[in-house]
């Protein structure tokens, strides 16, 4: 083998490595951004649960397991499908966005330089 050709493969390799630390970072980041605070527990503002409360009928309690498996009474769904929401959309618009930059880098420096 030529050491051009295994030069190429090396930072192909780079490359690939790199894409998929930057990708893997950026929804672990985006997945910290999805939990939110609401009368004393902790939630993933994910699909599932902005769905379930929204869908939840107004003349009986709401009571959650909160991230730690505590349920918490929800007072106000309104509030909490707002705050829910807000930090769904945030964290899935910042990863949308670095998802959107990593597509576009071609070289390791590139990608390296986005942070």
């Amino acid at each position: 083998m030529d050491a051009e050709f295994l030069k190429q493969v090396e930072q192909f390799s780079n490359l690939k490595t790199a894409i998929e630390t930057k990708k893997r970072n950026g929804l672990e980041k985006a997945n910290n951004k999805l939990i939110f605070a609401y009368n004393g527990g902790l939630f993933r503002a994910d699909p599932i649960t902005i769905l379930f409360v929204k869908m939840h009928n107004n003349g009986r309690d709401l009571i959650m397991l909160d991230t730690n498996e505590t349920p918490i009474k929800i007072t106000d769904t309104q509030e909490f499908v707002a705050k829910s929401e807000s930090c769904y959309f945030e964290a899935m618009n910042e990863y949308h966005l670095l998802y959107e930059q990593i597509k576009k880098s071609r070289s390791v420096n590139k990608l390296m330089n986005n942070d």
